[in-house]
């Protein structure tokens, strides 16, 4: 598993693939380094939302916003 979690970081860090991320204050899961690592990556954008654990739960509206704007951005 950690081999597969490898090659997808190194994949992500080089791929111009367009990237989004939707962090969460005050956060539970994707905290600290990991954070840190994904904002490394080309084309990147992140937004931040309100929420814990289940953030889809908690900010549902802001995340559908959020990604709708990052798609439209692509165009």
């Amino acid at each position: 598993m950690l081999r597969v979690i490898e090659e997808n970081n190194a994949w992500l860090s080089e791929s111009p693939l367009p990237k989004f991320f939707i962090n969460s204050e005050p956060g539970a899961v994707l905290v600290g380094e990991h954070c840190e690592m994904v904002r490394g990556w080309p084309n990147f954008t992140e937004t931040t939302v309100r929420g814990l654990h289940y953030i889809h739960e908690d900010s549902p509206g802001d995340i559908g916003r959020a990604l709708a704007d990052w798609y439209r951005s692509l165009g």
